[in-house]
């Protein structure tokens, strides 16, 4: 891309492109990109949203993970687009929080410790949301479910002691 718009540049004197053909070759390299980055994206989400919380409840290799977890999403494909395109403002949401609560400290928290620790909230939220996304579609994919028999039982309600 950097060499055809060097090529354009370098051509006219400007960014302008004024032949079809420099139009076709510019799109030529642009949208397969833009297909990359897109698909990029989706498979990025779909391992953090998918894999890693499967390979947390029931373990064994990716292989069987992945395969698993592209089986939930052929099953249920509307929840999950329904899902990825909530996700979207909702990370915008999480960002101008972020900006804000940085402008608002006089930029302290941009610092790493003092982001980490006052943004914890914001990135439990989200993690979270995975999780009680995932837990809907059985006690396979809830990481909310203890499965270890060994495990001491929830308490019913706080004791009074």
């Amino acid at each position: 891309v950097a060499a055809v718009v060097a090529y354009a540049a370098n051509t006219h004197g400007d960014w302008g492109y004024s032949s079809p053909e420099e139009k076709l070759i510019l799109a030529a390299f642009i949208l397969p990109l833009v297909a990359i980055i897109i698909l990029w994206s989706i498979a990025a989400f779909a391992i953090r949203a998918l894999v890693i919380p499967r390979l947390y409840v029931r373990g064994g290799n990716i292989r069987s993970t992945v395969k698993d977890s592209w089986e939930l999403f052929c099953t249920y494909p509307w929840e999950w687009l329904k899902f990825m395109f909530f996700f979207i403002p909702l990370n915008i949401a999480v960002v101008f929080i972020i900006v804000f609560s940085c402008l608002i400290t006089c930029c302290l928290a941009i610092l790493p410790y003092i982001h980490h620790v006052v943004m914890l909230p914001l990135y439990v939220f989200l993690q979270a949301y995975f999780l009680c996304f995932l837990a809907q579609f059985g006690s396979g994919w809830n990481a909310f479910e203890t499965t270890d028999p060994s495990a001491p039982p929830l308490p019913d309600s706080p004791s009074n002691a």
